[in-house]
């Protein structure tokens, strides 16, 4: 073989004597995940990602989180959290997307709109019901054995009939509306947009298909005279599965939540 079709082999990738190297994965950008998620303040998440999924051989429920217009970022725990799912570390617990605090959190009605999607979580056997909680607050960074939050707002919740309002209290206890007037069935692989307007005792909401238009209208739901007003500035969207503590843990098989285009705003 001559030199120079050594030479041309070699740059394109062949000829050279050796294996070539195999092609790396993309890999996602990360960001640290930790109590510290409760305080923020200065800006708030544009995108969520809760998926199960095999890692070198392992399932493991992940969280990836976007802010402003960067991608996705892959959330990472430092030692000795035991979990990146949610910002308090505790793998006993449900994956979670928490602050305390959102800019600009003066106004007397919070605001929020995000457009949500499921895969493998409704319809399949891991789902139990997906929460969005305005006017929250986490006392504790809801730390094991010290659980505590509160926050109003709604639940998707399939089994009971559709988008409930809640007033989310710890400890305490919850309270849970009704499944009143419109509802829209709960599938995966659907667009759903939900609009929400919350104060300390009343939430307001409508949920739309993309798409079909189908649509809950605008509903109300009044937190229970006997509770505190829900005083907080900030927000949850919490992931709960069908195992133990709604943890989302006990099932090896894939399913992923979507939650887009996330805007928070004050009235």
């Amino acid at each position: 073989m001559t030199a120079g079709l050594v030479a041309a082999l070699s740059a394109c990738g062949g000829g050279g004597g050796g294996p070539s190297e195999p092609a790396q994965p993309d890999l996602p950008p990360t960001a640290a995940s930790g109590p510290h998620e409760f305080e923020q303040c200065n800006d708030v998440p544009t995108a969520l990602s809760v998926v199960r999924e095999q890692v070198d051989g392992r399932w493991q429920t992940r969280r990836y989180v976007a802010r402003g217009a960067q991608p996705l970022a892959l959330m990472v725990a430092a030692a000795p959290l035991e979990t990146a799912k949610n910002p308090e570390g505790v793998l006993s617990h449900g994956p979670l997307l928490a602050q305390n605090c959102t800019p600009a959190g003066t106004g007397r009605v919070q605001t929020l709109s995000v457009r949500v999607r499921t895969e493998g979580f409704f319809e399949g056997a891991a789902g139990d019901h997906l929460a969005f909680g305005l006017r929250a607050f986490y006392p504790t960074a809801n730390r094991a054995g010290e659980e505590a939050y509160d926050a109003i707002g709604v639940i998707f919740h399939r089994w009971w009939g559709g988008v409930l309002g809640e007033r989310f209290r710890r400890p305490g206890g919850n309270a849970i509306g009704p499944a009143e007037g419109p509802q829209v069935a709960l599938r995966d692989g659907v667009d759903y947009l939900l609009e929400m307007e919350a104060q300390a005792q009343q939430v307001r909401w409508r949920v739309t298909v993309t798409g079909s238009g189908e649509s809950t209208g605008w509903k109300s739901y009044a937190a229970p005279a006997d509770f505190a007003p829900a005083s907080g500035t900030g927000f949850l969207i919490a992931v709960l599965c069908n195992d133990d503590n709604a943890r989302c843990e006990g099932f090896d098989r894939p399913f992923r939540v979507d939650v887009r285009e996330m805007v928070f705003g004050w009235l």
